[in-house]
């Protein structure tokens, strides 16, 4: 059975339930991923996005958590705790104990991944959902030694059904991520 936070990356051999990797850039300016806060969404009698709003948000959620796993990755799984910007609660507790797990082995992660292809499913006031691909092949698992430990047969693209929910600061936090169970899928 898969955990509520799927796979999000086979980074290297080593499952990271939401620890994979991508580009260390900032957001583009022009997309924002603040939403109405709770207050200001009570006050209206429905909180809408429009569809190209909930994809911009979820894009810049998706790809900040990425670029956080990427740092703490690349830093063997040091400062794990600041996935509590991207992700809810319960999904960063997972994966905190992923990249714990992996600074005990001496693991630490080599090269970016990216997320391509973000495609939204749909959205609603508590819910954005997309389809999105992450893509690990430039990146190498690296053991204390320095050996590289990347397992051969590791997926290098992984498409993956991605929720993400309005959090407290009123921006978008991935709150489920599975990989697509279908094997015949243009997401990647």
């Amino acid at each position: 059975m898969r955990s509520r936070g799927g796979v999000l990356a086979a980074a290297s051999g080593v499952v990271l339930i939401l620890a994979g990797v991508a580009g260390c850039t900032d957001p583009p300016a022009s997309r924002s991923t603040t939403l109405p806060s709770a207050t200001e969404r009570s006050k209206v009698s429905q909180f809408a996005l429009s569809n190209k709003e909930a994809l911009d948000a979820a894009v810049v959620a998706f790809e900040r958590y990425v670029e956080l796993a990427n740092q703490i990755g690349a830093a063997g799984g040091a400062e794990p705790e600041r996935l509590y910007e991207a992700l809810t609660p319960e999904l960063a507790e997972e994966s905190i104990a992923n990249f714990q797990r992996m600074q005990r082995d001496g693991l630490r992660l080599e090269g970016s991944s990216t997320v391509r292809g973000v495609r939204l499913v749909q959205q609603n006031a508590d819910l954005v959902q997309v389809y999105a691909c992450l893509q690990a092949g430039s990146t190498r698992l690296i053991d204390r030694t320095g050996a590289d430990v990347t397992t051969a047969d590791r997926q290098i693209e992984t498409p993956l059904v991605v929720n993400l929910q309005p959090g407290d600061s009123g921006t978008l936090l991935i709150s489920q991520s599975e990989q697509w169970p279908w094997p015949d899928n243009d997401i990647c």
